[in-house]
């Protein structure tokens, strides 16, 4: 293990010394020392092994040197891209999220559509449920008055409607359009982070030259990404307003309307039951 050192930005004077320090245990010891005048203060770690105590190095002025403007600026712009390389993986991982929801919002939408279209088929049971009940009212006041049941005649034809499709074939053909739109952008990011790796991999720019054009192409690969995000929102927008509109408002009112009918029925059939 090498050890390390911490090199302040300013000439604080130290003393280079090393002293021996007896030590039980054969194992390597992570040490710290502070060294410093006045109110600049230098902290350093020092590897203790268990026959001497060393310094890394000699606290030399020689040896210490403070960082140049140069080193800074340096410095400053391999954190600049570093934060856009983080913000470039960010937003990948964001695409891919809002896609994924945006194909589970789909898939909700085809369930809550099937939901409705099995309320109408509830709806044609319970109109159908409902005319058997009144047949079988008839008869019992028929048998009441004449004395004879009319439960066996010729049951009549009753023309039902057939069950509505609620299908969203409009919100398929746009999501299979803004699928194909967003590929088409996703293959662009792709083109402008080729770009730059390119130019992150050019030997022959300086370092100015350098910084400034991975900037600049890290720059246009967020702008597609950004893009990217934008359109996946607005589908997401435009799923939900639908599903809202054609579906869980008309849920919620056909739910009622079947439970009261249903309870209407069951009502009419104990009476009937219970004579």
């Amino acid at each position: 293990l090498a050890p390390a050192r911490f090199v302040p930005e300013s000439r604080t004077q130290h003393h280079a010394w090393a002293r021996r320090s007896e030590q039980a245990s054969g194992a390597w010891n992570w040490r710290s020392c502070c060294h410093g005048g006045g109110n600049q203060v230098e902290t350093k770690l020092f590897c203790v092994s268990p026959t001497h105590f060393q310094p890394y190095g000699q606290w030399d002025d020689d040896q210490i040197q403070p960082m140049t403007t140069k080193d800074k600026i340096h410095k400053k712009r391999g954190e600049i891209e570093d934060t856009q390389d983080n913000t470039v993986d960010m937003l990948d991982e964001a695409i891919d999220t809002g896609a994924r929801t945006n194909a589970q919002l789909a898939k909700q939408g085809e369930q809550l559509r099937n939901a409705r279209q099995d309320l109408d088929e509830i709806k044609e049971n319970n109109e159908e449920a409902n005319r058997q009940i009144e047949r079988m009212e008839l008869c019992c006041c028929v048998a009441i008055i004449y004395s004879c049941c009319c439960c066996c005649c010729e049951k009549p034809v009753v023309k039902t409607s057939k069950p509505k499709d609620y299908t969203d074939y409009k919100g398929r053909e746009e999501r299979i359009k803004a699928r194909s739109e967003r590929e088409k952008k996703a293959q662009e990011v792709q083109k402008a982070k080729r770009a730059l790796d390119a130019v992150k991999q050019n030997d022959n720019l300086d370092d100015e030259a350098r910084h400034d054009a991975v900037v600049d192409a890290s720059l246009d690969v967020m702008n597609g990404q950004l893009g990217i995000l934008a359109d996946l929102a607005k589908d997401q927008k435009k799923e939900l307003d639908s599903q809202r509109a054609d579906v869980l408002d008309p849920m919620q009112k056909d739910i009622g309307d079947r439970r009261r009918e249903i309870k209407n029925l069951d009502r009419r059939g104990k009476k009937l039951l219970n004579g």
